[in-house]
């Protein structure tokens, strides 16, 4: 895919991950600033994103804060 893309002119990048009993393997190739810099997405890597919670949590706590402040 990557060599015929590059023939093509256009740019591509192909990643793929894979997890068995003897470890992780993450392959990533093509000709990308991000594939050049070896580096999966977070979700490729399958890291959690927290941001989601830390907002629920700060919205969560500033109602709790504004309900103390206005008790």
């Amino acid at each position: 895919t990557v060599r015929s893309a590059t023939e093509q002119g256009t740019h591509a990048t192909v990643s793929h991950t894979q997890t068995s009993s003897i470890g992780r393997t993450e392959v990533i190739m093509g000709n990308t600033d991000r594939a050049r810099a070896g580096k999966l997405s977070k979700s490729q890597s399958g890291e959690t994103d927290w941001t989601p919670i830390y907002v629920i949590i700060g919205i969560v706590a500033a109602i709790i804060i504004v309900m103390i402040v206005a008790g």
